[in-house]
């Protein structure tokens, strides 16, 4: 690299495993363990049960539905999605998105007739446990440049060729893979490229002002390692104390051991250019605070959930209760259980925020297509 890396203690050791990084994560959070294997048990209601459903602003969400709809469109009328009780034919979701497409856009009152009409809510629960955990993510912005010069010495690579092998973290920052994979741009900052690859999209500001759209292309396959629970693990931070703004001024404060923490997440993730706004694993366009990444095991992608959390208070806005309808069109390596979310924010500082502070209990609500309600009912466990 251009400028020497900093000389790190030995203050971690080494991990080794598989697991996939997809683009919406929030690695920096420290996970609970349960050894009880997770069931999604879902429970009819009315949409009356639902705190909030009636002052909620559902042609917003109508508006991120239509994106996905895109997606199942252009699959085959044979196909299915999801898995379980929620094994659907793409056919059932192709008929409701002929119904949103012809719902007047911008009317609350029509979005919400829609969605009442065609589909029926479902409490989402684990073990008869309703309470699940919400965190979000954001679109980052980098400071970088095309050339790689002072102080733009960190490379963000994109995908490199099939058969690379699978080096760590460590290994591609020593550069093993300069002039092996094609670099998108070179930034100034090692930290805001460890939290670029947690994010898995992002904008990079040049020098002459354009700014480089980059999204998710692929991992190396090595394991997603969460640095805040490292940290509580090694009893360097508590686990009350971990955001990702704490982690972010712990790596700043601490150069000498910067590097090592941020090794221990040996995945390590590749971009491409994109054009407008982040796509999700849906491989549609995010939409701010209407964009959902779950674990596609339980919630298909596609599907409306309306979630009922809290957002913590930050430095640019106050505490907020959020009671909204979302669409489940993103995945992640951390994000993993029938109950689990990662809410899009969007671009900006009050985005990173938001997703930065974000780590709250609440409850969800699948909203599950008519055509499919019956069937989801009588399933064993529902």
């Amino acid at each position: 690299m251009i400028s020497a890396m900093p000389r790190c203690k030995t203050l971690f050791p080494a991990l080794a495993g598989v697991l996939l990084l997809s683009l919406a994560s929030c690695s920096w959070m420290p996970g609970s363990s349960s050894h009880a294997p997770d069931k999604l048990e879902l429970e009819p209601v009315s949409f009356h049960d639902i705190r909030g459903w009636d002052k909620d602003a559902q042609e917003e969400a109508l508006g991120a539905f239509l994106k996905s709809c895109k997606a199942f469109n252009v699959q085959p009328e044979t196909g299915a999605t999801g898995q379980g009780a929620l094994l659907a034919p793409v056919a059932i979701w192709k008929s409701v998105c002929r119904n949103a497409a012809v719902v007047p856009p911008n009317n609350v009152g029509e979005a919400r007739t829609f969605f009442e009409q065609y589909f029926v809510p479902f409490r989402a629960s684990n073990h008869g446990d309703a309470t699940g955990l919400f965190t979000g993510y954001y679109e980052p912005l980098l400071k970088g440049s095309l050339t790689r010069h002072r102080p733009f010495a960190y490379p963000v690579y994109g995908l490199p060729p099939a058969g690379t092998p699978a080096y760590t973290r460590a290994q591609m920052d020593f550069n093993v893979l300069m002039g092996k994979a094609p670099v998108l741009a070179y930034v100034d900052d090692p930290v805001q490229l460890f939290f670029l690859h947690i994010q898995g999209s992002g904008r990079i500001q040049l020098e002459d002002g354009k700014v480089l759209h980059v999204g998710y292309a692929g991992s190396n396959g090595l394991p997603y390692v969460s640095i805040g629970k490292r940290l509580v693990e090694k009893g360097i931070m508590k686990k009350e104390d971990v955001s990702m703004p704490s982690l972010k001024q712990w790596l700043y404060d601490h150069p000498n051991d910067m590097w090592q923490v941020m090794w221990e997440n040996t995945s390590y993730v590749f971009f491409r250019p994109i054009e407008g706004d982040p796509l999700g694993t849906q491989q549609v366009p995010l939409t701010p605070e209407r964009s959902l990444a779950v674990d596609a095991r339980y919630i298909p992608l596609g599907m409306p959930v309306f979630v009922d959390t809290i957002l913590p208070p930050t430095e640019l806005a106050g505490m907020a209760i959020h009671r909204k309808l979302l669409i489940a069109q993103d995945t992640g390596g951390a994000i993993r259980g029938p109950l689990r979310g990662d809410i899009f924010f969007g671009f900006g500082p009050e985005a990173e925020a938001r997703a930065g502070m974000l780590r709250s209990g609440g409850t969800c609500y699948l909203l599950v297509p008519r055509a499919l309600a019956k069937a989801v009912q009588d399933a064993p466990g529902a």
